[in-house]
């Protein structure tokens, strides 16, 4: 993983604002941090998920509605305990996801199961927003 992390970040001294480099960037080092944390080395994993978020960051100037983007970064903020930040970014995913026509009640329950998002899987805004995208109606307003 560090040295494909090593290999995007040569891609981007070419092109700083190539979406697919940055996003597969951000990827490879929320997948570091993630086995870092498994590994118990929270300080290199704590700058691996730091970094993933920056990189999101500056995917998400390019493309703010991208929902893989949006969804990666709550996970990176919810893997460094940023509960706010989760929450900020999990809301504008699921806006953008029910603007695409995603299923939402399969979203939710994707949301909910997924091991990233464990250290807010009991605050209440997170059970919020799951309880609305599986009640959502489909985009356009017309209940299926």
């Amino acid at each position: 993983l560090v040295a494909a992390c090593v290999t995007y970040r040569r891609a981007l001294v070419t092109n700083a604002a190539h979406p697919e480099t940055l996003a597969g960037l951000g990827e490879t080092l929320v997948d570091l941090g993630r086995l870092q944390m498994k590994q118990g080395r929270r300080e290199e994993a704590a700058a691996a998920l730091t970094s993933a978020g920056e990189v999101y960051f500056r995917f998400l100037q390019i493309d703010p509605t991208d929902t893989v983007g949006l969804y990666n970064m709550a996970c990176a903020c919810a893997l460094l305990g940023r509960s706010p930040e989760c929450n900020d970014y999990l809301t504008r995913t699921a806006t953008a996801e029910h603007a695409a026509g995603a299923d939402m009640a399969e979203w939710a329950r994707t949301a909910a199961a997924d091991e990233d998002l464990a250290s807010v899987a009991g605050e209440a805004w997170l059970q919020t927003l799951l309880q609305q995208a599986a009640a959502a109606p489909p985009a356009g307003g017309a209940a299926g």
